[in-house]
């Protein structure tokens, strides 16, 4: 394909009257066979020329049109509406023909009956038949009717345990229509394994097509990558590393490596404008199975009411595992969130399973008064056996435990061994902080320091213990 020059990928629109007179006259003075020639124009293009059947007339044709003609460049000049590329045109024009297929689709894919209003329950457990809820919704023969980005969709395979759609989309890579093949279980058991993976999503799952979640943690990639595979037997797991930081120590090499262990496909990406140094990413890739997930999340307030104290306490975990944190030093458990509406949802579960919440701007807090203790015994209860996330698991039964020391804390500890007998005021100047109570008593507690002091008005003095030093050479 010749690449067009500059000027000859220009196009022009002329008022219609001015380009009517223009070819009007040029064909009267040179006849259409000669005029043809002259501008190197099928004679059948220069009558829609003149008859404005063609709005838009390449730069070229046209400055050469008025050097033939009576007229000036001045009178070009006043007549001429716009200057325009044509390849950028075309472009506008694709993108709003993939809109306009994009709206069609969306509208005649409008879910009439959502998953959650179509649950149904055997032997005590709460299912969707994934089947009826296609066919209540239309959704198959929508997809026949389908031209464009997707068509050509039709049910595969029906089994009784599940369904295979095929169909054919447009690839942006590949600029070609592909055919796809998405498998999911005929039926969609709330099970535990499902609340917590609910959870994931509800907290920080990803957007779109895609069904999975970003996370540092791998025994929580390697979980979540198991139960894809198991639970939406069929669908191809892919998995991403995303490069956050430029770091010397960052060996990408074992990172992608043990990413390959848990999917065959792999992708590396940088994105050094995002925080942390690296995060993992894995999914699949299934509409459908999107719109349905994303359904329950909708109703999930009312869904939580269906659930037990098990089944309730995994989706808790999966989104504490997603967007949890232990605060070590007030001894509270957190939920980071921001979105109203997520908020307002989670804190209302949490106080009907008995928690006791409050919302600091970015946080919903359980247990953050010493009357509110109670919620540590139920966290442990009911959201602590459900934990995959390793390093969250690890320090939400140290929290539990009432050990609150957190490597953050050994700073402190390097301070005290240089300056044996050292006072609190001491360590605070030491590491620019104004207070550091909270983690000299979490330290104290531990028995990694000792204080002392010889009246009750005088202040604490610290010193290391020989747990502490042992706890400083192993961390």
């Amino acid at each position: 394909m010749r690449l067009l020059k500059k000027e000859e990928d220009l196009m022009i629109e002329l008022n219609p009257d001015f380009q009517n007179r223009l070819f009007d006259k040029l064909i009267e003075k040179y006849g259409r066979c000669y005029l043809s020639k002259k501008l190197s124009r099928a004679e059948s293009i220069i009558y829609h020329y003149r008859n404005n059947r063609v709005k838009a007339i390449p730069k070229l044709i046209v400055e050469n049109a008025i050097k033939l003609s009576d007229f000036s460049k001045e009178d070009l000049k006043k007549n001429t509406r716009r200057v325009f590329s044509a390849e950028e045109s075309i472009k506008e024009i694709m993108k709003q023909g993939a809109r306009k297929s994009h709206k069609q689709l969306k509208e005649r894919l409008t879910i009439k009956f959502g998953a959650y209003s179509l649950l149904e329950k055997k032997k005590g457990i709460f299912y969707l038949n994934t089947l009826n809820w296609l066919n209540k919704n239309s959704w198959i023969n929508s997809l026949k009717m389908q031209k464009g980005l997707v068509r050509d969709a039709k049910i595969e395979k029906i089994s009784h345990k599940y369904l295979k759609i095929s169909y054919l989309a447009y690839n942006k890579r590949t600029k070609k229509c592909e055919p796809y093949l998405i498998t999911f279980p005929n039926q969609i058991c709330i099970y535990q394994d499902f609340c917590y993976f609910l959870g994931l999503l509800y907290g920080d799952g990803l957007s779109g097509a895609r069904v999975g979640i970003a996370n540092i943690d791998r025994k929580l990639i390697k979980w979540t990558a198991d139960f894809l595979s198991n639970y939406f037997w069929g669908n191809k797991i892919k998995a991403q590393l995303n490069i956050h930081q430029k770091n010397s120590d960052l060996d990408i090499k074992e990172l992608s490596s043990w990413l390959s262990s848990v999917s065959k496909e792999i992708e590396i990406y940088n994105n050094l404008n995002a925080r942390g140094y690296y995060v993992f990413t894995v999914f699949i890739t299934n509409k459908i199975l999107r719109r349905i997930l994303d359904d329950f999340m909708e109703n999930i307030g009312k869904l939580f009411l269906k659930l037990n104290f098990d089944q309730r306490g995994a989706f808790l975990a999966g989104f504490f595992d997603a967007e949890g944190n232990v605060n070590k030093l007030d001894r509270n458990f957190r939920f980071s969130q921001k979105i109203e509406t997520k908020v307002a949802t989670i804190r209302q579960i949490l106080d009907n399973e008995g928690y006791h919440t409050r919302y600091d701007g970015s946080n919903i807090l359980i247990g953050f008064k010493k009357e509110y203790k109670g919620d540590l015994d139920l966290f442990e209860k009911q959201i602590l056996p459900c934990l995959k996330h390793s390093k969250k698991t690890k320090e939400a039964r140290e929290l539990i435990e009432g050990y609150l020391v957190r490597k953050e804390y050994n700073p402190i500890l390097k301070i005290i061994v240089e300056n044996p007998g050292i006072s609190h005021s001491q360590v605070s100047a030491k590491i620019n902080r104004v207070k550091c109570p909270g983690k000299l008593a979490a330290l104290a507690k531990a028995g990694l320091v000792r204080r002392e002091r010889k009246q009750v008005d005088e202040s604490f003095k610290y010193y290391l213990t020989d747990e502490g030093l042992e706890y400083l050479k192993v961390n």
